[in-house]
């Protein structure tokens, strides 16, 4: 039982890994643009599916271990232990894969806020284009009272 589900998450692994190895020059990037802020947004789609499948079968792991014979448990959690794709234990790339959602999210977020922000600006005449000057009431005052 277990082999089957090892033999589903090691797909979704290399998946994820695959993910990671496209999507971290973009967070690094010094410079956003339109198509990487896209790629974000379609990439942080999947990779929550990949984290999704990948959790559903550990928990399906932990089942299987949990309804064994004692006599067996022990071998079973061993092998679980020992699970570890492409050098890294299943349950890093999930907590790794969560760290990168987090990134995709803050970025998104950044670039949204940035747009929304630069409009505004612009709108109230405080960004570049300044045709909006800022319109104060004018008091005048007399002097002469």
């Amino acid at each position: 039982m277990s082999g089957t589900i090892r033999q589903a998450m090691t797909p979704a692994i290399t998946r994820l890994r695959e993910h990671f190895d496209e999507i971290r020059p973009v967070l690094d990037a010094q410079e956003r643009t339109a198509e990487g802020i896209e790629m974000l947004r379609t990439r942080l789609v999947k990779v929550r599916r990949i984290v999704n499948r990948l959790e559903e079968k550990a928990n399906q792991w932990q089942d299987y271990i949990r309804g064994l014979p004692v006599n067996e448990r022990q071998a079973e959690e061993q092998v679980l232990a020992n699970f570890a794709p492409l050098e890294h234990h299943y349950a890093e790339w999930i907590e790794n894969a969560h760290e990168l959602i987090a990134d995709i999210e803050i970025v998104l977020a950044e670039s949204e806020d940035g747009s929304t922000q630069s409009d505004l600006s612009e709108e109230l005449g405080v960004g570049q284009n300044r045709m909006n000057q800022s319109r104060r009431p004018q008091v005048f005052v007399n002097e002469g009272q």
